[in-house]
């Protein structure tokens, strides 16, 4: 991982956050977001994006970087 999201960002309730990684390695690269060790469905990219956040989506967040290999 090049660069990895800020250690937890301050947000406030209603405002919005953009989680960000850039990943090195052979292509193709491969992200799944997750939430309090849940999948988040269909966030597959580099980037995850937050909106009108509230109080139930505090905690933990974590991308898993895969490639061909695994």
């Amino acid at each position: 991982i090049a660069t990895q999201p800020a250690a937890n960002p301050s947000v406030y309730a209603g405002a919005g956050v953009t989680l960000s990684v850039t990943a090195q390695g052979t292509p193709p690269l491969g992200y799944q977001w997750f939430f309090n060790e849940l999948l988040l469905e269909g966030q597959t990219g580099s980037s995850l994006v937050l909106s009108n956040l509230t109080a139930a989506q505090t905690g933990p967040y974590l991308v898993v970087i895969t490639n061909a290999g695994g």
